[in-house]
């Protein structure tokens, strides 16, 4: 016959309740510690990856902005072409300082209890601070490789058209407005083929866990010149737009796309120590 259940009172309880919040005050205690720790250099690696994002996604607004205008027929075209290429970089620095921001508040945060002890007993005792925030800065890497490759897929081929008309041709803003038109009626659609690259690359980054990262700007260049040569299949002159997507894209492409590998081999390092 079982033993009968025996009633300890409210005292009992208490007793266990004051055993969590110790158990638990003394978790916060050591993450404290931990939290003051947590390296500078990781703080600023989840900056540069929310950095990164933030100038894409302005410069991605921007080339939407273009297309809009583009269909609307509006004048203009070159300075929305030029804004959204400029405007990425006090996205960058902006994004930048918000993302260290949001760091310290997350590690300084970490540490901080709740109402419920039992959850913070084991959200405390499951990951450190630094092993939280180095999490967060993992999640973002796809978005902070797709973003960019994809605004300057769509941005960077006009802007480098139009510094070569401002230094070697009449570089009058009318003109070039009508070129940007005429561009994206011939080969709008390699922009969009590159922006896909850009987006595959980054799928692709994040499946791949090895030491050695693959390469994806010769490809994405090769893509983008195939999808050129349609247009010329209808009618061959246009051979010559394909040509010049050739000559755009290797100004541009594999050095992006280079970059971009780099600077993810350097994050996953620091991440990994």
């Amino acid at each position: 016959m079982p033993a009968p259940a025996v009633f300890t009172g409210p005292s009992g309880y208490r007793d266990a309740h004051e055993g969590l919040r110790a158990r638990r005050d003394a978790l916060l205690a050591e993450r404290r510690g931990q939290a003051a720790a947590v390296p500078a250099s990781l703080k600023d690696l989840y900056a540069r990856r929310a950095a990164r994002y933030a100038a894409g996604f302005m410069g991605l607004a921007g080339a939407l902005a273009l297309v809009v205008a583009i269909l609307a027929q509006m004048h203009g075209l070159t300075g929305i072409l030029l804004a959204a290429q400029l405007l990425m970089l006090p996205a960058y620095w902006v994004g930048y300082a918000e993302g260290k921001a949001r760091a310290r508040l997350l590690v300084d945060g970490f540490a901080r209890p709740t109402e419920d002890v039992c959850a913070d007993i084991v959200r405390l005792g499951s990951i450190t601070p630094a092993a939280d925030l180095a999490a967060r800065a993992d999640r973002l890497e796809r978005r902070s490789v797709a973003a960019p490759l994809m605004a300057l897929a769509f941005l960077t081929p006009l802007t480098l058209h139009y510094l070569f008309a401002l230094l070697f041709l009449d570089h009058d803003t009318q003109h070039f407005d009508q070129w940007i038109t005429l561009s994206a009626a011939v080969v709008g659609h390699s922009h969009g083929v590159l922006a896909l690259a850009a987006w595959l690359y980054a799928r692709k980054l994040r499946q791949d866990q090895s030491a050695t990262l693959p390469t994806g700007g010769m490809a994405a260049l090769g893509w983008t010149f195939l999808s050129s040569l349609v247009t010329a299949l209808f009618w061959p002159p246009l051979l010559i737009a394909a040509g010049l997507v050739a000559v755009t894209g290797f100004a541009f492409i594999p050095l992006s796309f280079s970059w971009i590998r780099y600077r993810v081999g350097r994050e996953r390092t620091l991440l990994t120590q």
